[in-house]
């Protein structure tokens, strides 16, 4: 051993070779890194300053076109090259730091590293020592021509007139014009732009027309943008997708130099103006931005400051446009044509696209019974129609499919169930939906919320212009327009999808049962209006089938056997038929959640209804010959949520014979509702008619209280106490009719205590000479006759939308009624008390109303509206239909004048007094149909002797009524 030597260091030295190695090349490897990061802050100063001459190139090129110089250009793109090489590096950079490579290839890395930076020192350099060069200029027309098929706007005047009124108000920046598919809103769009051109001088710098579409993309707008501007595309990257920011930069640049119109077509989506490059429109640059939209919703995310609907034709402008496209060549003029013809063009409601395709269709038509086929075609199959499924069916869908929401989509073509023309109600309908479960979620089956759902589902489809509203009071009904009916019909007809088979028959004058082979894939059957007075005992399975309309038929059996076959069923409506009773096959119906028996003349419930456990809305209303419901028939629906037995005669059955004073044969009884397994029990409507008594066991149960939301009180010995206890713990009722109750002596309604706060209706019939007393708040004395007390004053019947009085001869004014934020439709008839409607300095010349101040449609004071020819201003903004029947003392609605910017409807009768509506200018802009008798009208007083002129043409006599 002694004469042996090892060499320790050596031997060291060997062992850490590799560790020594791989330190080095991790040391290299973090100064290329260093390099490259360097690298990288250099390529950024490159990448800027060449997009700043690009911008500052085309930023100064319009209306002449500017082109880069070679030596620009050349520049360019060698920053273009070393930036694609730079990515390369960074990226083979990544793999290096996972693997580390070997000595070699790390030296390659750093030599080309080195170059790179060298490179990019000398673009540095260069791009500092010269400019752009102009080498050619162009010049754009400030106004282009656009195509248009339609000559003219046909019945768009006043849309168009209302949009060159707001782009002559330097205030508004940004305009929607909105309307339904085929509306004619291009068209208007179209004439916009035309009428410039034709004008020649206008004031802006260029107005530029740009179709968005349905699936147009940011970058397409862009580019049709720049096109327009004459701005060049050879400039390098502006059409690579994801060269947006630079486009935007180049057309912000562009338009800031300029006074702009933007006539936007057709838009689907929110536009980002920012992210397009679009200067936001101001009074300050005085540019323009108006656009098409089938949604008022995108109006609103537009911040459009106006919006212009753009309506159907009325019935004599759609026959002019059909007669134009139906020709010469057709026998109009024969009366069976002419009858047939003016059916034929009904059925298009007014859409100027459908006019034209079915007037079209019809050039050739000179039989009757081709004509006969035709409106068959259109009611049955609409796609049948030559035209009609490729240019309007197709079109409307396109809406449909922009919903976004399947839930959505089907509430829709649920709607085409019912009649055509038909308003439906609003409440009806949500309840259909409900049985349906398209308005449940993972979260919440609450009947309620579900509602709310429903509600918000309605506003929806009329902001896409795919519902309308009803006729009457806003929200309480909705109508489907013919032309979108056709297309809910095309889609549910089988053909389209035949797993969404939908068979309408509703008022087609049918006897019995039509289609009953398809009734086996049908999902939904509408026989809604017809004269079916029997049903077949049996019946195809129908396995499939959810929905079931057979209301407003002269039927009087439900056999039990057509029954069995419908195990899906949900949605049973049998209302206004004349069945006396159910079959015990009801209790079949295992799946059924809506059951409406309104209306019948049902006189008991089975007992085999207790297996219907997941029913979750009964409706009883208007049953007046139901005289026993079994216990066992209510104790066991568990699942019920709804239950209304308003005007049904077991109301009275339950207040004569209540526990303690006689046997209820094993029937259900009020104080029994809150015993029973209801746990689920959200709703209930009631009368109680007898006797105060029933409203006490009503108030005695904290839980039914909660539910009442319909309730009808005629208690011949109600008082003014029981109605304020009432008021205070129904708190959440609806619906509230009070009356006949001639005893009655005053009736209280608490401002101050928010009683009745979520009251939509409230109707006041036969309270004889009550006083109407509203306590000053704080409880301080009385106000009589609904004066209020001075302001600020507290939320008073904030969702009151419908108000009835009738026969209350103690109200002398309802000046209240002025502070109902909601109020749509107000009804007054037979009050012989009443004086004067509103009484504008509340009564005691205390002057408390006229410090109430508000501002009017167009933002102005009341103050400025009067110093301007325009009317003091009143709350009552929302109203839109006004009825006044049978007040023989009645002198004026108010010794001021109102405005009634909503107001659409005004029927007066049998009110001699009244010589004066206190109506100025500003009443008049929605009014559709004033009602009355001639010698009032004519012995009318007006404060502006042009009211008269401007409101004679909505006046109706009463006599042709």
């Amino acid at each position: 051993m002694a004469g042996v030597q090892i060499d320790i260091t050596g031997a060291v030295r060997l062992a850490l070779k590799p560790l020594l190695s791989t330190a080095k090349r991790i040391n290299v490897l973090l100064q290329i890194q260093g390099h490259v990061v360097a690298l990288s802050g250099q390529m950024e100063e490159l990448r800027d300053v060449k997009a700043d001459m690009e911008a500052d190139v085309l930023a100064h090129g319009v209306p002449p076109t500017r082109m880069l110089s070679n030596q620009a250009r050349r520049w360019m793109e060698a920053v273009d090259s070393v930036d694609e090489q730079v990515r390369k590096l960074e990226s083979s950079l990544a793999r290096k730091r996972s693997g580390l490579g070997g000595s070699w290839a790390l030296y390659k890395l750093s030599r080309r590293t080195t170059r790179m930076q060298k490179r990019a020192r000398e673009l540095q350099e260069k791009g500092k020592r010269f400019n752009a060069c102009r080498v050619s200029v162009g010049t754009i027309d400030t106004v282009e021509a656009v195509p248009s098929t339609w000559t003219s706007v046909v019945g768009g005047e006043r849309a168009l007139s209302e949009a060159l009124q707001h782009l002559a108000d330097d205030s508004v920046g940004i305009v929607g014009i909105y309307g339904m598919g085929g509306v004619g809103k291009t068209t208007l769009l179209t004439r916009l732009n035309n009428e410039f051109l034709a004008a020649g001088s206008h004031g802006f710098d260029v107005v530029i027309w740009v179709t968005a579409s349905r699936d147009a993309s940011i970058l397409k707008i862009q580019m049709d943008m720049i096109d327009r501007l004459g701005v060049a595309r050879s400039v390098e990257g502006l059409e690579r997708p994801d060269q947006g920011d630079l486009r935007a930069k180049v057309l912000f640049k562009v338009l800031s130099t300029k006074r702009f119109l933007l006539l936007l077509d057709d838009l689907w989506e929110k536009l980002d103006w920012m992210r397009v490059g679009i200067p936001f429109p101001s009074p300050k640059n005085r540019c323009k931005v108006v656009f098409t939209t089938r949604s008022r919703d995108i109006c609103v995310a537009m911040d459009a400051q106006r919006k212009v609907k753009v309506n159907v034709l009325s019935e004599a402008e759609a026959w002019d446009l059909f007669c134009g496209k139906v020709g010469d060549d057709a026998d109009l003029e024969n009366p069976s044509i002419g009858k047939l013809a003016r059916r034929l063009a009904a059925k298009c409601g007014g859409l100027p696209l459908a006019l034209i395709t079915v007037g079209r269709a019809m050039a050739d038509t000179r039989t009757v019974g081709e004509w006969e086929e035709a409106v068959e075609m259109l009611s049955e199959a609409p796609e049948k129609l030559p035209g009609m499924e490729e240019e309007v069916l197709t079109l409307l869908k396109f809406s449909l499919d922009r919903l976004k929401d399947e839930t959505a989509r089907q509430c829709l073509l649920y709607c085409c169930l019912f009649p055509e023309d038909h308003e439906i109600p609003a409440e009806r309908l949500v309840n259909c939906w409900v049985g349906e479960g398209l308005l449940d979620t993972p979260h919440s089956d609450g009947l309620d919320r579900a509602r709310n759902r429903g509600l918000g589902i309605i506003r929806r489809l009329k902001a896409a212009c795919l519902l309308e509203g009803g006729g009457g009071d806003e929200g309480f009904s909705v109508k489907l327009h013919d032309v979108v009916r056709e297309m809910a019909i095309w889609l549910t007809g089988g053909e389209y999808d035949p797993m969404n088979t939908f068979l309408v028959d509703a008022e087609k004058g049918l006897s019995c049962l039509p289609r009953v082979h398809r009734w086996a894939e049908a999902r939904k059957v509408s026989l809604l209006g017809n004269n079916i007075e029997d049903l077949p005992g049996e019946l195809c399975p129908c396995a499939h089938l959810s929905t079931l309309f057979i209301n407003l038929n002269p039927l009087q059996v439900l056999p039990g056997g057509f029954l069995v076959s419908m195990p899906s069923l949900r949605v049973l409506d049998l209302s206004g038929t004349d069945i006396t009773e159910l079959p015990k096959e009801i209790g079949l119906l295992g799946r059924l959640q809506h059951l409406n028996l309104s209306g019948t003349r049902i006189e008991s419930l089975p007992g085999e209804m207790a297996t219907l456990l997941t029913l979750r809305q009964l409706d009883l209303r208007e049953t007046y010959e139901l005289s026993r419901v079994p216990r066992g028939a209510i104790a066991t629906l568990t699942a019920l949520q709804a239950l209304n037995l308003r005007e049904s005669g077991y109301c009275t059955e339950m207040e004569s014979r209540q526990v303690g004073d006689e046997p209820l044969l094993d029937m259900v009884s009020l104080v029994e509702l809150e015993a029973v397994s209801l746990c689920r029990l959200e709703e209930l409507g009631l009368d109680i008619l007898g006797s105060s008594a029933s409203l006490e066991r009503l108030m005695n149960s904290k839980r039914l209280s909660r539910c009442t939301r319909f309730l009808r009180l005629r208690a011949p010995d109600l008082s003014a106490n029981h109605l304020r206890t009432a008021f205070e713990k129904l708190v959440n009722l609806r619906e509230l009719h009070i009356g006949p109750c001639p005893a009655l002596e005053e009736l209280r309604l608490d401002i101050a205590g928010r009683q009745l706060s979520r009251l939509d209706v409230l109707e006041l019939n036969g309270l004889g000479e009550a006083r109407l007393v509203i306590p000053a708040e704080g409880g301080d004395g009385n106000i009589d006759g609904g004066l209020l007390p001075p302001p600020p004053w507290p939320v008073f019947l904030e969702r009151l939308r419908s108000l009835c009085i009738i026969q209350c001869h103690g109200f002398q004014d309802l000046t209240w009624v002025k502070h109902l934020p909601c109020l749509e439709s107000m009804q007054l008839a037979g009050c012989h008390g009443l004086e004067e409607l509103i009484l504008m300095d509340g009564g005691g010349g205390t002057g408390s109303v006229e410090e109430l101040i508000l501002t009017d449609v167009g933002g102005r004071t009341g103050s400025e509206a009067a110093g301007n020819g325009g009317c003091d201003i009143t709350p009552l903004r929302k109203l839109k239909f006004m009825s006044l029947i049978g007040l023989p003392a009645l002198r004026s609605i108010s010794r001021e004048l109102l405005l009634f910017p909503s107001l659409e409807q005004l029927h007066v009768c049998q009110c001699p007094r009244l010589t004066r509506l206190a109506m100025g200018p500003c009443s008049v802009k929605e009014m559709k149909e004033i009602v009355g008798e001639s010698e009032w009208w004519s012995g009318l007083e007006w404060d502006d002797s042009s009211m008269n002129d401007t409101l004679l043409p909505s006046f109706r006599p009463s006599t042709e009524l």
